[in-house]
């Protein structure tokens, strides 16, 4: 990491968090789960409040916690428009078999 020795090993830990994080979201936003869509929304609300806490700490120019700001209210926006797509209704389990019809 490039800035990991001057930042702490807590703020490698929480990066590393919010990383891994995302790989579960997203896996249960492809598959259509209904806690994607909050636990997505908290994870960027979690990178807004730590760009914000680098920029009060003045560890991030105004202007990077600006780009942030913006960039998460984008994607948060389009996460909720994930959220109201409507879902199948005939959800199954992973490797189950769908009923033949006759």
């Amino acid at each position: 990491m490039m800035e990991s020795e001057r930042l702490g090993l807590w703020w490698s830990l929480a990066v590393a968090a919010l990383i891994l994080v995302a790989q579960v979201v997203w896996g249960g936003l492809f598959e259509g789960r209904r806690w994607a869509v909050p636990l997505e929304l908290a994870r960027i609300g979690a990178i807004f409040g730590i760009a914000m806490i680098l920029v009060s700490t003045n560890a991030a120019p105004w202007q990077v916690g600006a780009a942030v700001g913006v960039a998460c209210a984008g994607f948060a926006v389009a996460v909720l428009r994930l959220g109201s797509i409507p879902r199948v209704a005939d959800e199954r389990a992973v490797g189950d078999v769908a009923p033949a019809d006759a």
